[in-house]
């Protein structure tokens, strides 16, 4: 099914802080290294990175050195995982001096995680192709996989669609505790999941359903690693746009990362107090912190046995929670140079990290990053580094043609499904017009007249028998409320029994639009919404999507004859 894409704006669904950011800057300036949006920010942090970046590095024949193995290991990893030529070339031209990155990143997950995953890349890629017009310099995109984190329930679960378009939620079995999700073997159990995706997504009439077997059944076909099958997706799905995918946990990386890892433990006293001044910021600007700080920990995890453990301070020792491994602190930025394979930063020291290895110009990040990124901001100042720009990722809600019809024919907004108050009062409103019975406004008056009533009847025994009855009265009054709420709750029970069709029309389209109260993006992989209409369509939208500061939500229009075949095709029913 051929489709064209509408887009109209909508409330962006953030954090207030992330928020903030976006809509009311002054608000919040002190906690951000520049305006996300204003191109001054951008072209200052290109001239720091060209002298600040290179002063960090030792200087110009030492950055130089440290570009050209970076390009290395990045070209390496991109052949690695099958990426295509240009991210080949895009990497290799990180040896450039003048070149910057764009870099945004997020956990390797199911089928590349929820649909932000792949909002973010788009945000990155469209926003370098800006800025190398602008800055007149090399400007590469860079994904950050971040293999080496260990939340293997938020990398497990994701949403699809079965074959009659209904929500499908898709997890992984379970895996042993504190492991780094990218090093974990793909489980044989993927392949059956990957098999429910491309069939409920894409069923075999849809154009998508061989763009969906090459993108996700091909790529486990050649993936050991549940970190390797999500590059190779993401490889898939940007094939010809030169994202370069960056995986912290190959052994180059590694040993690139060694020395500002080393250079932030040298320091880790100061550098856990300006997380603390971070956090106290964020607080004092009247918001609440994201990743309050432990002023023991070390922001630093050793892999001991396979399992990533926190390391604290205790006293002289650098050490695990529980002993399963300790160093003399002074000790600990040489054991992390000797094994740089055993050490990974937490997330207040990723960004740091992130930005000596690179030469970030400006970071692509969601609302949760773009909220817990100001309590990392002072840390840069102990370290001698400057911050990048922290800018959002494209925000959107997909609508397949079939929902924005059933929406239209109901007389409602695509927007109402994102209020649950406001599209259950609505959905009440027309079953009361189906059988003409409103069960909110019988059960309003119902209880009008029985709270007057009982106010009478207190009223009268209070004055002529006893002031002590009053109490009792009014326990039993909330009695008879809870009554009357039990006795309302079965009859729009029994209302919605009698319109059955219509109550699983309007709850399908709200699982789609706003699944489980959470945005659309945070819930459905990126394949689910647009397999069924094919990488053309996906390119297109990548390529058209308004980009921040907008919100927007992006209707497929069928192109002419497709719409209700493409609805009888997928097995969607009238729903």
């Amino acid at each position: 099914m051929g489709c064209r894409w509408r887009y109209h704006p909508t409330v962006r669904d953030e954090g207030s802080l992330a928020g903030a950011l976006i809509d009311d800057f002054s608000r919040v300036a002190g906690l951000y290294p520049a305006h996300p949006f204003a191109p001054e920010g951008y072209a200052s942090r290109a001239r720091w990175l060209a002298e600040g970046w290179t002063e960090a590095h030792g200087g110009a024949a030492a950055a130089l050195e440290h570009r050209a193995a970076l390009a290395r290991a990045l070209v390496t990893y991109q052949e690695r995982v099958g990426n295509s030529p240009r991210a080949c070339a895009r990497a290799a031209e990180l040896r450039n001096p003048d070149a910057v990155v764009v870099v945004t990143g997020q956990q390797a997950g199911l089928f590349t995680g929820p649909a932000y995953t792949a909002y973010k890349a788009v945000t990155a890629l469209r926003l370098a192709e800006r800025l190398e017009a602008e800055l007149g310099r090399p400007v590469v995109p860079v994904f950050w996989i971040a293999g080496e984190d260990h939340d293997y329930d938020e990398a497990a679960s994701v949403s699809g669609f079965d074959a009659a378009g209904r929500r499908l939620p898709f997890r992984l079995p379970p895996a042993p505790a504190l492991r780094s999700v990218g090093t974990l073997p793909v489980p044989p159990a993927a392949r059956r999941l990957a098999q429910e995706l491309v069939e409920g997504a894409a069923p075999t009439a849809s154009p998508g359903r061989a763009w969906l077997e090459d993108a996700i059944l091909r790529t486990l076909e050649r993936s050991q690693t549940l970190g390797e099958w999500f590059a190779r997706q993401l490889a898939s799905l940007f094939e010809d746009d030169g994202l370069v995918l960056l995986d912290p946990m190959s052994p180059e990386i590694r040993r690139l990362s060694a020395a500002p890892l080393a250079a932030l433990m040298a320091r880790a006293d100061d550098v856990v107090d300006a997380l603390a001044e971070g956090e106290r910021r964020v607080r004092a600007a009247g918001f609440a912190p994201q990743m309050p700080i432990d002023r023991r920990s070390l922001c630093l995890f050793r892999y001991v046995q396979g399992r990533r453990l926190a390391l604290v301070r205790e006293g002289a020792l650098a050490a695990t929670r529980h002993g399963e491994w300790s160093v003399e602190r002074a000790r600990l930025p040489e054991a992390i140079v000797a094994e740089p394979e055993m050490f990974s930063p937490a997330a207040p020291l990723r960004p740091l990290v992130q930005d000596w290895l690179l030469p970030t110009v400006v970071q692509v990040g969601g609302p949760g990053e773009l909220a817990y990124l100001p309590e990392v901001l002072p840390a840069y100042a102990v370290a001698g580094w400057q911050a990048p720009v922290w800018t959002p990722r494209l925000s959107a809600t997909v609508v397949w043609p079939e929902w924005a019809e059933d929406a239209a024919r109901w007389g409602v907004s695509v927007e109402t499904f994102f209020d649950e108050p406001a599209w259950r009062a609505r959905l009440q409103e027309r079953l009361a017009a189906a059988d003409g019975a409103d069960v909110d406004v019988l059960f309003a008056e119902a209880r009008g007249a029985v709270e007057a009533a009982y106010e009478r009847l207190i009223g009268e025994l209070r004055a002529r028998v006893s002031p002590h009855l009053e109490p009792i009265g009014r326990a039993n009054l909330e009695r008879v409320r809870r009554q009357l709420d039990y006795f309302a709750a079965k009859a729009r029970q029994h209302q919605r029994r009698a319109h059955r069709d219509e109550w699983r029309r309007w709850q399908r389209l709200r699982d789609a639009l706003r699944p489980q109260g959470r945005p659309q993006e945070r819930d459905y992989c990126v394949f689910a919404l647009f397999g069924r209409f094919g990488r053309d369509a996906w390119r297109e939208f990548a390529t058209t999507a308004p980009m921040p500061p907008a919100a927007s939500v992006a209707v497929a229009e069928a192109e002419a004859g497709a719409g209700h075949g493409a609805r009888e095709a997928a097995g969607a029913g009238p729903g």
